[in-house]
């Protein structure tokens, strides 16, 4: 799929303008269903692969980063190849959040090199760094759109990312026991009007509509995804905790409730949280920190 997507965004670089003869749903350019682009001159160049927007292949990124990082079974050559190609898509992309959210890849990076004490050290520094400007930028967003401009150019785009889980607990409110059901598009736009005039255009957080929609049984599925990661014991607890900080952020900027593709990502980590029982350091395979043995017991790091 990156390699596919890679090349399609390449060559309309080079040719300047969209020739896919299939137009879908009156704003997709279809290219033999494997890759589209957005009918639009300021979106035309970005990556968006096969998915329907460059922020949700910037997220897909990132996962695919992270699992290249935590898993073995790949030579070194191989994981470094997958990296790089992971990495430039998500280059290509050009989405501003996927681009701030590449700091909490440094930790599953740090923790696994041979300097682990120091490396884990700056790692929670990171850590507490995103926590810490999460914690500030929702009661801040004015402060911080006026200091950076790259910021406030986002427009409805960013605010709606930011306030979108605000809203979704008003609505919670409405009907907490069983939640609002098949009346939560109507209620969050006519709250979100309330709240935020003009700031919002429709729904984004993934865990704030489960809990909007159906009530306390919508936590279930949250914390069944923060309690896999946290239940992964070949991880440290500052690499933990970043997983649980870059899944909480990615399926707070995006609709992930009728992907298909988050759907078995989210199974995967539920399931990979309650039976994993591989090693860390393989004999013969490419740790997740892109270390291996060789078959005499020889130790090779990067």
């Amino acid at each position: 799929v990156c390699v596919i997507s890679l090349f399609f965004t390449t060559l309309l670089a080079i040719y300047g303008r969209n020739f896919s003869p299939i137009f879908s749903n009156s704003l997709y350019f279809n290219y033999f269903y494997i890759f589209y682009t957005i009918n639009g001159v300021k979106i035309l160049g970005r990556n968006i692969s096969m998915f329907w927007e460059p922020g949700i292949f910037a997220s897909f990124c990132i996962f695919a980063i992270v699992l290249t990082f935590i898993t073995n079974g790949d030579r070194l050559l191989r994981k470094i190849v997958y990296l790089l190609t992971f990495a430039v898509c998500l280059f290509t992309t050009g989405s501003l959040a996927g681009y701030i959210l590449v700091g909490l890849l440094f930790p599953f990076i740090l923790c696994g090199t041979k300097y682990k004490k120091i490396g884990t050290v700056f790692s929670w520094i990171i850590v507490s760094s995103y926590l810490l400007g999460l914690a500030l930028f929702l009661p801040l967003y004015e402060y911080f759109s006026h200091l950076l401009p790259a910021i406030a150019q986002k427009g409805v785009s960013l605010t709606t990312r930011v306030y979108s889980l605000l809203v979704d607990i008003e609505v919670f409110k409405m009907s907490p026991i069983f939640g609002v059901g098949n009346k939560y598009q109507a209620l969050f736009a006519t709250t979100a009007q309330k709240m935020y005039p003009g700031l919002l255009d429709t729904s984004l957080n993934t865990f704030g509509f489960y809990i909007a929609y159906f009530g306390i049984i919508g936590f279930v599925f949250p914390i069944l995804i923060m309690a896999s990661l946290l239940r992964i014991k070949q991880l440290s607890s500052v690499e933990k905790v970043t997983a649980a900080l870059l899944v909480f952020l990615i399926f707070g900027k995006e609709p992930h409730t009728q992907s298909l593709l988050s759907l078995i990502l989210i199974f995967y980590i539920i399931k990979y949280g309650s039976i994993c029982n591989w090693n860390r350091t393989d004999t013969n395979d490419i740790s997740y920190s892109l270390a291996f043995n060789n078959k005499r017991g020889n130790h090779y790091e990067i």
